[in-house]
């Protein structure tokens, strides 16, 4: 099984103390942009950092826009701004589709599925825009299986 852990929008909000301990020790780290380089050294003193993109409020970030993981056979895309976004599942097109689709930006947990894609958005480290509370996320992979989960942030 592999552990994934997705953050989105820390905002400057992360601090050792309220990020020591949220995710699993054995988890790998994927980051969804508006995380300051400063929040990135904890993270990465903490976990390994899989994969992340930039978002919008990313200046000196050189993380890109949009990437791709695999995973146990998964692919997954991850963006921080997930508007326009016209994904091919693995239905669609066996080689190039998509099984998830990770983003951050919209401040709001999400978890849809879709003509064979999961749509997956964290929520929010800071200020969310929901009536949730500050999350983050956790996806566990076994053998073609998803397990997805919100994990509250205690600032």
């Amino acid at each position: 099984m592999t552990t994934l852990a997705i953050i989105s929008d820390t905002h400057g909000a992360l601090t050792t103390e309220n990020f020591e301990g949220l995710f699993p020790s054995d988890s790998r780290v994927i980051t969804l942009g508006d995380i300051s380089n400063k929040e990135m050294k904890i993270i990465k003193s903490h976990h390994t950092i899989l994969g992340g993109v930039k978002g919008n409020c990313d200046c000196n970030s050189s993380l890109p826009a949009s990437d791709t993981l695999e995973v146990q056979n998964t692919r997954i895309f991850m963006t921080h701004d997930p508007a326009r976004l016209k994904i091919p599942s693995r239905t669609e097109d066996r080689e190039n589709g998509y099984d998830i689709v990770l983003f951050g930006h919209l401040h709001k947990r999400y978890h849809v599925e879709d003509n064979g894609i999961v749509y997956f958005s964290p929520g929010s480290f800071v200020k969310p825009r929901d009536h949730f509370g500050p999350s983050a996320g956790i996806i566990e992979i076994k053998e073609g299986e998803y397990d997805f989960r919100f994990l509250d942030v205690v600032l």
